[in-house]
């Protein structure tokens, strides 16, 4: 009787597993919170501090090990008769009131992370799996990288209530492509 409790508890735990999924392997990326998008995006600072405190909600129910901040470049290269010069026309320095739990940090210069090849090291080097994504924005550079990295075979997992688009309209429409793709939509309840 009990070796059958203890193989019938096991395969209830295999089980589990299977249909949730191992956290061990999973990471979060959180992508493009940055003042430049946050205050592009949500000019209403009410609005902004909310959206904010749902992002720093989901890093707080995170390993801090097991965060990825990515942070986007964009450069303007100013040429002239005397010399060229590289400008960084906006403010991409990450969010001031973002919780920052690590120095997990992965430059893009695509809307895809996964287009970078520190991004694909650091899965590499950690066995990664799973990738939750939040951030910005749901119509450019959420969906590439959910895109990019379901291409490359990681299973990729979305929270929407921790993602914005640059308009309602551009997040939901973004959101019917993400589901259309069979990406993970889960909701921030049930991720916490």
């Amino acid at each position: 009787m009990k070796r059958t409790l203890t193989i019938l508890l096991f395969l209830c735990t295999v089980q589990l597993q299977a249909q949730t999924g191992s956290e061990e392997n999973r990471y979060l990326l959180v992508l493009d919170i940055q003042n430049h998008f946050t205050s592009t995006i949500f000019p209403e600072e009410e609005k902004r501090a909310g959206f904010i405190k749902t992002i720093n909600t989901v890093i707080e129910n995170t390993n801090p090990e097991k965060v990825i901040y990515v942070e986007s470049i964009s450069a303007q290269l100013a040429l002239s008769f005397s010399r060229p010069k590289v400008t960084f026309p906006f403010d991409l320095h990450l969010d001031n009131h973002l919780n920052i739990v690590n120095q997990n940090y992965i430059i893009k210069k695509h809307p895809d992370v996964f287009q970078e090849q520190e991004m694909l090291n650091l899965a590499r080097n950690n066995n990664i799996t799973e990738f939750v994504v939040i951030g910005l924005a749901a119509e450019h550079c959420v969906l590439e990288s959910l895109l990019g990295g379901q291409k490359r075979g990681y299973k990729m997992t979305i929270i929407p209530e921790a993602v914005a688009g640059t308009t309602p309209e551009d997040k939901k429409e973004a959101l019917e492509k993400i589901r259309e793709a069979g990406i993970s939509i889960v909701q921030i309840d049930d991720f916490l």
